[in-house]
């Protein structure tokens, strides 16, 4: 009886992966999808939208979802990136410095001079990689390493180009200001003690009294987090070459994880549009193998949408409160000034 079990067990284990040749043989061997990001769901829904394969021999094909999503992982690793560190290559501190609101590019300089000089690096890099190349996120800088709510944002106070918007509309313009789109709440500098340069501390800014500020910021999900780089490249570097913003807000870096940056009323929205062209290859008796070529990334505007408005589930209304002056904003500025607040 036991041999008879046996025996039936072996034939259906035998009929069993006879018919999962049968399937994976039914679709293509090589398979050209575009998606916009390499996962599991991503190909399989590709798959039942650009080929004849059935449901069951789409999941014959792709076989475990954890193994594609490693094999997808393993296929962004092998395609060409750049560190971030390589972006202004000029090491560690500088980069530091930079996206705390330092450096020689973010110096009140004249206009006058060779703005192509300082920035031929940053131009030739935004023309000839950000759009297909992954730029690697800067997380050997402290800005960049606890993105809890992921999201990123710039916040710049000072136009030094007669570029873009901002003040600056003429040669010899030095230290102008960047369109205002706006207000500052307060910085809570415990959050950035490095661009700080202090412990603890709180600058509540009642009113205007901050001056011309610009923000800008993006969020990224587990779909696009491989192209996060490309999107603070895109904002920070655009903000500096397109309108010769620079500078920080005291006490605050000039571009981090919102979690360390300014709490302020609204911030343009930067999104992030990627389309990749991913071959599959799968022949019989062997394992699924993932290729990434082409990329195409480009980046939108959020629909005119603020960053807390487009990214409604993210929790960002903490950090870009709508207004300074109720609500979130006023009640944790006076929490951190260490006021009461008058009935």
């Amino acid at each position: 009886m036991k041999f008879v079990s046996a025996l039936v067990a072996l034939v259906l284990l035998s009929n069993s992966e006879a018919r999962l040749r049968e399937l994976q043989g039914a679709c293509p061997g090589t398979v050209q999808l575009s998606v916009s990001s390499c996962d599991y769901e991503s190909l399989k829904a590709a798959l039942a939208d650009s080929t004849s394969c059935t449901a069951e021999e789409t999941l014959a094909l792709l076989g475990d979802s954890e193994m594609v999503d490693s094999k997808c992982e393993a296929a962004y690793s092998d395609a060409k990136s750049l560190p971030f560190s390589e972006v202004l290559n000029k090491g560690y501190q500088y980069d530091r410095e930079f996206f705390n609101g330092g450096t020689d590019l973010n110096s009140f300089e004249s206009s006058t001079v060779d703005h192509a000089k300082d920035t031929e690096r940053l131009s030739v890099i935004g023309t000839e990689l950000l759009g297909d190349t992954v730029i690697e996120w800067p997380d050997y800088l402290a800005n960049f390493q606890e993105c809890h709510h992921r999201a990123a944002m710039c916040c710049w106070t000072a136009d030094k180009y007669n570029v873009g918007g901002g003040s600056c509309t003429s040669a010899g313009c030095a230290d102008g200001d960047p369109l205002d789109n706006t207000d500052v709440c307060h910085v809570d500098m415990k959050n950035s003690p490095l661009a700080a340069h202090t412990r603890d501390g709180v600058a509540v800014f009642p009113g205007d009294a901050e001056g011309p500020v610009h923000c800008q910021g993006f969020a990224w999900d587990e779909k696009d987090e491989m192209f996060r780089g490309n999107a603070l490249f895109h904002v920070v570097m655009k903000g500096l070459l397109s309108n010769g913003y620079t500078r920080n807000v005291p006490g605050a870096p000039m571009c981090g994880c919102v979690e360390q940056m300014p709490v302020v009323s609204h911030a343009v929205c930067s999104n992030t549009d990627v389309n990749l062209q991913v071959t599959l290859v799968k022949e019989l008796e062997e394992e699924l193998r993932i290729y990434i070529g082409g990329k195409n990334i480009s980046f939108g505007n959020c629909d005119g949408k603020d960053l807390a408005d487009y990214h409604a589930d993210r929790g960002l209304e903490k950090f870009v409160v709508g207004d300074c002056s109720s609500g979130y904003g006023l009640e944790r500025s006076i929490y951190l000034a260490g006021l009461v607040k008058k009935d």
